[in-house]
């Protein structure tokens, strides 16, 4: 079995989620009390958030190189970005610590490509939202990305930073969402939700909509998990 190393901490009530969810599906396929073995380096958020709206992607990807040597130094045999805003610096990171990566966005696109989808809304941090590289890595796989109104991102990205970075759900906040998802499909007949903020999954679940959902948390979590089990 291969050794994932996760950076996470981005936030810490997702990563918590990650954790989770790996000893939980390697524990169904390997039976027993057996799991993965996992490496976890957690970095402070607000380093980070502040290095995001400084606009200083050199110094993240610096940071988390670091972190990613680390890892690989305490055995890991690849890492994974527990993010999908700070998947923008992965595949930098990964040929700087020459440590393979299991990349966010690939992820999520194979688990579209097994719905047979091709037109999904995307959610996220404004900084994902507004960036291109997220949308760009989809169109690689043949599935466009649509994001909300500007308004709309705000009122998100409030939700995700004020709420649930801290672990507080809100019913109101649940229900603005799901508007926002419900006024993106009939705007551009998407087939399905990109949840892509690893955050949004601790709100959202399909069982609130009649619109498919990606549940990215879910996604890498799973896709870690069978790529170490491979060997």
């Amino acid at each position: 079995m291969k050794i994932p190393g996760l950076i996470g901490g981005v936030t810490w009530t997702s990563t918590i989620d990650y954790y989770r969810l790996i000893n939980r599906l390697s524990n169904n396929q390997l039976g027993n009390h057996d799991t993965l073995e996992v490496l976890l380096y957690s970095v402070n958020f607000e380093k980070v958030l502040q290095m995001m709206t400084h606009h200083q992607w050199s110094e993240i990807e610096l940071l988390f190189t670091e972190k990613a040597k680390a890892l690989k130094n305490a055995g890991a045999d690849f890492f994974v970005i527990c993010s999908n805003t700070l998947s923008k610096v992965g595949q930098q990171v990964a040929a700087e610590s020459n440590l393979p990566i299991l990349d966010m966005v690939e992820s999520v696109a194979n688990a579209i490509h097994e719905k047979e989808f091709e037109k999904v809304a995307f959610l996220g941090t404004s900084f994902a939202m507004n960036d291109s590289h997220y949308r760009n890595g989809l169109k690689l796989f043949g599935i466009d990305a649509y994001t909300p109104e500007s308004d709309e991102k705000e009122i998100i990205n409030r939700i995700i930073m004020e709420e649930l970075a801290y672990d507080i759900l809100k019913p109101e906040s649940r229900k603005t969402i799901l508007k926002i998802m419900n006024n993106m499909q009939q705007k551009y007949d998407i087939e399905g939700v990109i949840l892509g903020c690893t955050e949004l999954p601790m709100l959202i679940k399909q069982a609130d909509t009649a619109i498919p959902v990606f549940d990215t948390t879910e996604i890498h979590a799973k896709a870690i998990v069978e790529f170490a089990l491979k060997s």
